[in-house]
């Protein structure tokens, strides 16, 4: 596995044992064994598990702005401005 596949599959992994656990409930060491790694290279990836969360939420943010611009992408040649910041204001919401 390259060095990018397996940040992915930590995140992955963490996302999910996050959301089950919470960012204080979640050890380094369950996060590790969820994704199949040892501690150590958790933290070649990430320094620590804020860095980790930080990650997590910046890979969420970028999924969310793809799924507004595909949501708006029907708008791009239109002249629908209600329709087009109508989607916005209900993506953004």
């Amino acid at each position: 596995m390259s060095g990018g596949q397996r940040r992915e599959a930590i995140v992955a992994a963490s996302i999910r044992l996050f959301a089950e656990q919470g960012f204080r409930g979640a050890t380094t060491r369950e996060l590790a064994r969820a994704v199949g790694v040892t501690e150590p290279v958790l933290y070649r990836h990430f320094r620590t598990k804020s860095d980790l969360y930080r990650a997590i939420i910046e890979q969420k943010a970028r999924e969310g702005e793809a799924a507004i611009e595909r949501r708006l992408d029907r708008y791009l040649h239109g002249s629908d401005d209600a329709g087009f910041f109508s989607t916005l204001a209900g993506a953004l919401l």
